[in-house]
Parts: structure tokens; C-alpha cells; sequence
């Protein structure tokens, strides 16, 4: 059974973590890929696929560890992402982390409802909140989805940039890297 520690909660939307994983917890990512192909936004790359893959690996690593965050509403968890910590130095060749104790990485950020301003306040209001509360000094996110850049120099300085191939190799996708500090 889930142990969910509630973070945060409003009249419609509960934010909450696991240290515990679920399957269930990924559903929207699902949502974001069903999306892609129903839409022809389909870019090669499986996000679903790449996550349950990554989850896998977490749970296999003892030198990592790993906490996943959802937003629930009407009981539906329509928000998710992952908080990675410990030896991400291991997982991360595309910049230096500085301070990796006290550094994180923020991966497969998705929320269903874009463009309202939730994931905004999740990550300004719930999640730097939360971990500069534990004594951390940074979060590392990297992103190939060019809609989600702006977003992420919201919060942080863009670090570095990669190319990376899609799944099958169709297309060459572009990255940017982001450090957002949390004792600013």
C-alpha cells in the first residue's frame, strides 16, 4: 500500500508525494502520449516508455533514490513528476552538478490540464518549498520539449543544451538544461 504524505491541498486539487511507487502514478504521462498521437504531434519519443524504463532502473540502484510527487483531483491523479537524489552525478553526463548532496534532479514533469497555471504553482508553491525545507540548494531539470523551455526559466538558469535522437531515430530532438536554485 501507498503511503501518500499530503503537501498541500486546495478546494479542488490535492498535492502530495510517495516515496512509494504506483504504476497508476504515470497515467498522465499516458494521457500526454495518447494526446501526442491522437493530435499528429507524434515526435518518436514514447515518454511512457522512457519513464517506466527510469523508474526500473531507480528501484534497482541503491546509491539513488526517489520520490514521486502527483497532483490528485476528483480522485484522478492528474499531475505527476519524479524527485530524484543521491549519486545523480551517475545519471547526468550533459553538465557538472555542483553540491551533489544537496542537489536534486526533476524528471517527467506532466501535468493534464496545460495552461492554467497549475504546474506553475505546484513547482513554485509545493515543490521548491518542500525540498529547500529538507536542506537542499538546487534542482536540475532537463527538457526536449521546446513548448516546456520558457517554463523552466521561469523558475531557473538555463545551463546547458543537447541533442538527442528519437526512438527510432527518425528525428533529432533538442534539449535544454536548467538549474533552479532554491535559496533564492
Amino acid at each position: 500500500m501507498n503511503q501518500m504524505v499530503v503537501l498541500k491541498k486546495t478546494d479542488k486539487l490535492t498535492f502530495s508525494f510517495s516515496k512509494s511507487f504506483d504504476i497508476k502514478f504515470l497515467a498522465p504521462i499516458s494521457s500526454y502520449v495518447d494526446w501526442k498521437l491522437s493530435n499528429g504531434y507524434w515526435d518518436d519519443y514514447n515518454e511512457l516508455f522512457h519513464v517506466a524504463k527510469l523508474v526500473d532502473s531507480l528501484l534497482n540502484n541503491p546509491e539513488l533514490w526517489f520520490d514521486t510527487h502527483t497532483i490528485i483531483k476528483n480522485n484522478i491523479v492528474v499531475g505527476v513528476l519524479l524527485i530524484v537524489g543521491g549519486k545523480i552525478s551517475k545519471m547526468e553526463n550533459k553538465y557538472e552538478i555542483i553540491d551533489e548532496k544537496h542537489s536534486l534532479l526533476l524528471k517527467y514533469f506532466h501535468v493534464v490540464e496545460k495552461g492554467k497555471g497549475i504546474g506553475s504553482h505546484w513547482i513554485k508553491n509545493v515543490i521548491i518549498p518542500y525540498y529547500k525545507n529538507q536542506g537542499y540548494n538546487q534542482i536540475y531539470v532537463n527538457s526536449s520539449h521546446p513548448k516546456s523551455f520558457s517554463f523552466y526559466r521561469n523558475f531557473g538558469k538555463l545551463i546547458a543544451t543537447y541533442e538527442q535522437n528519437s526512438d527510432n531515430k527518425l528525428f533529432k530532438r533538442t534539449g535544454e538544461c536548467f538549474k533552479i536554485e532554491l535559496n533564492t
